[in-house]
């Protein structure tokens, strides 16, 4: 960062700046759900999105407010077996 900014803009920017945490919401890819719901079966949405944006050492969050949503069960069940992903309810 030096190189690019100068000391004092560095050192700024490493004071002030903190570390990112990488995340993606797949409700908001809404393009995507469009598109994928055309042809297939909208409960596998999320399911499909981990399979294209996944990776093993990733964590996720399953969020049902009623405890019954196909689409987040259907995420869930998808990569318990392939992965060896333990779940947690």
């Amino acid at each position: 960062m030096k190189e690019l900014y100068g000391e004092q803009e560095a050192d700024y920017f490493t004071k002030h700046l903190e570390q990112g945490l990488p995340a993606i919401s797949f409700s908001s890819q809404t393009a995507l759900h469009t598109a994928f719901s055309n042809d297939q079966d909208e409960a596998l949405f999320y399911a499909q999105c981990l399979l294209g944006y996944g990776k093993k050492e990733d964590v996720l969050f399953g969020i049902s407010t009623s405890g019954n949503a196909k689409n987040v069960g259907s995420a869930l069940k998808s990569l318990l077996r392939p992965w060896g992903f333990q779940a947690f309810y």
